[in-house]
């Protein structure tokens, strides 16, 4: 039966999350690529009233462009005697966006973190032209605390419960973004050995593996940086968690790590020294932090560009390219008290 975890998953790949336009069409990558490799380190300068340029003006000979999240990845295709493999290969046929597959191939989207587009400015009407920013965040809405009252002749007092306690709330601060960056060359050599448009969509599906665990990244080392409690499952129960909404994603100490069935869990230690263990928490595995984080990751979130942006820059005679992109995010957490380190 498929839990909360799964289900948001689906239904952010399914299309409610950086879907796939009408007409989507592949992320272009390759022509970026392709017309990098024809620029020029000048540009001719014809002044007004001439017909021949007389000065050449010094300018970098590069591309750039930008790939939407919401653009299709294209097919890897590689031969019998040197296939391709990727972790977001799908089976031929089947399309796939950069941002399902950042959605596929992060960890702590797979436990219900929220994947948040940054919204563009909006135009407003008027004599002059003018943008206005969008407010973007992540609210959690949480149980109101009906309290039972004592009736005095028929009336009670009531204690106000702040509003922080039952709507809690995380505002991006687009000025505390975070931005990452990748870059790489691309010798000629390879391009032509290994083939333009091969090399190119390789390229392209690393940079949407990468996007997942730069999205992993934001989110754990936030998480960390707040120093969380010990887990155990009165803790969870206090915080009024039901137990499958929990998820654990084990760092590369491997604290607390477990095996049963050929299933990973991360060992839960009892609230008192010498109980009965608690159940193990469902868990994955991470390269993007040391410790071992359990919590109910549905209740964070991360706010991403809603497109990379790129600059291929030819770097000689032959064609040879530098690949640099980048793109912004910031991690979002409403209430840290949902997420408990595990171990001592």
């Amino acid at each position: 039966m498929p839990n909360r975890r799964t289900d948001t998953l689906r239904r952010q790949i399914e299309g409610r999350t950086f879907t796939r336009a009408t007409g989507a069409t592949v992320a272009p990558l390759a022509e970026i690529l392709a017309d990098a490799r024809r620029q020029l380190g000048y540009a001719d300068h014809t002044p007004a009233g001439m017909t021949e340029p007389t000065a050449r003006i010094r300018k970098l000979a590069a591309t750039n462009g930008a790939l939407s999240l919401r653009a299709l990845l294209p097919e890897i295709v590689g031969t019998p005697s040197r296939p391709s493999m990727a972790e977001t290969a799908r089976p031929a046929g089947d399309a796939l966006t950069l941002g399902e597959a950042v959605l596929a191939n992060s960890r702590v989207l797979q436990a219900g973190a929220h994947l948040i587009a940054l919204p563009e400015p909006k135009l407003i009407d008027g004599t002059a032209p003018a943008f206005s920013e969008v407010p973007a965040g992540l609210r959690v809405v949480k149980p109101a605390p009906l309290a039972a009252i004592a009736l005095t002749a028929g009336e009670g007092t009531v204690t106000a419960t702040p509003l922080a306690d039952v709507i809690a709330a995380a505002a991006l601060d687009r000025s505390a973004m975070t931005q990452r960056a990748f870059r790489v060359s691309l010798p000629r050599s390879t391009q032509k050995g290994v083939g333009e448009a091969q090399l190119a969509a390789e390229a392209l599906h690393s940079i949407a593996l990468g996007l997942g665990r730069a999205v992993d990244a934001q989110l754990l080392s936030a998480l960390v940086a707040i120093a969380p409690a010990k887990f155990n499952l009165a803790a969870a129960a206090a915080k009024g968690l039901r137990f499958e909404e929990l998820s654990a994603i084990i760092g590369t100490q491997g604290v607390g790590a477990t095996t049963d069935a050929g299933l990973l869990y991360a060992a839960c230690p009892p609230a008192v020294v010498g109980a009965a263990p608690n159940p193990s928490v469902p868990a994955e595995l991470t390269a993007d932090m040391a410790e071992t984080l359990v919590g109910a990751f549905d209740r964070f979130g991360v706010v991403v560009s809603p497109e990379i942006e790129v600059l291929a820059e030819r770097t000689d005679a032959t064609g040879g390219l530098v690949l640099t992109c980048w793109l912004d995010m910031a991690a979002l957490i409403p209430d840290a008290g949902f997420v408990w380190r595990a171990g001592s």
